[in-house]
């Protein structure tokens, strides 16, 4: 059976390796019930990692996601150290422990932006993309941990040189300072039946195909939704949506799709066309 997040609707499939979870889940924070400073005896994974997160899961996920939107050219990218044990053995498991993440969203990207964030910081720098982070602790407590935070500036290569310091700062003080620890929980899952239904999957499969049509016409995403013949099937419309999010570099839904992403769609139809609702 698949994970879902507990309590949330099931959220779309992280992209990139080195993913700090196994299939879906969702992010908390609370404190671990009974935790004690000797806990973190128990403690016994130990990662240091980077991640990216599509920006609408890292939003679902709690991460620090700025905008009302999500925008298929916007990316979050997870830098995190962290102490952790699993506890449950049944339907729902838990990621106990102490963590420090350095999370940047980015927006502006192009399709094969390179999402290392060293990159990222040049980019910013020199305002090829806007880039937004933040600095998160969790498990781990003492006043003096303030100091380890960076003033508040934009995020270019000398911010990105003061957080990465300050992430390794942390990092030795979880590894040699164990009384400081107080566990949380940073994830749990919960192994639940499938949710999406044959009919909605195969509608998705009709409205990708009608997006790969339109944008092969070269139609704005407004156009393509709004001449789809069932003008209330919001499951087509939102692959319709999502389709166009993957393969253009609209944002307002009007612009039309150029020669390129035109020539994509036609060779992902591999000569297939559409005419009157039927192949």
């Amino acid at each position: 059976m698949p994970w879902v997040p507990v309590d949330t609707e099931p959220a779309p499939q992280a992209e990139g390796a080195g993913l700090g979870f196994v299939g879906n889940a969702t992010q908390l924070g609370q404190d671990d019930s009974g935790a004690s400073a000797s806990e973190s005896l128990r403690l016994n994974q130990w990662d240091w990692q980077q991640y990216t997160l599509s920006t609408d899961l890292a939003a679902k996920l709690g991460f620090a996601v700025t905008g009302g939107k999500s925008e298929h050219n916007a990316r979050t990218v997870v830098a995190e150290f962290s102490r952790t044990r699993v506890e449950g053995d049944g339907a729902t498991r838990r990621r106990v422990g102490v963590a420090t993440r350095l999370v940047v969203q980015v927006s502006g990207l192009s399709a094969s932006a390179n999402l290392s964030l060293p990159v990222i910081a040049a980019e910013a720098q020199v305002n090829r993309i806007e880039a937004t982070a933040s600095l998160q602790i969790r498990g781990f407590l003492g006043k003096d941990l303030g100091k380890l935070m960076p003033s508040f500036s934009a995020f270019d290569v000398e911010t990105y040189v003061k957080l990465l310091e300050a992430m390794t700062a942390l990092k030795d003080s979880i590894s040699e300072q164990e009384e400081r620890i107080s566990p949380v929980v940073l994830w749990q899952w919960s192994d639940a039946t499938e949710t999406v239904t044959v009919d909605d999957r195969l509608t998705v499969a009709v409205g990708t195909v009608w997006a790969l049509s339109c944008i092969q016409k070269g139609w704005e995403v407004n156009r393509a939704i709004g001449e789809y013949k069932d003008i209330e099937d919001a499951v087509a419309h939102d692959a319709i949506s999502r389709t166009y999010a993957d393969l253009t570099e609209s944002d307002d839904g009007q612009r039309e799709p150029n020669v390129a992403e035109q020539e994509r769609a036609r060779t992902l139809l591999d000569g297939y066309k559409l005419r009157g609702g039927v192949f």
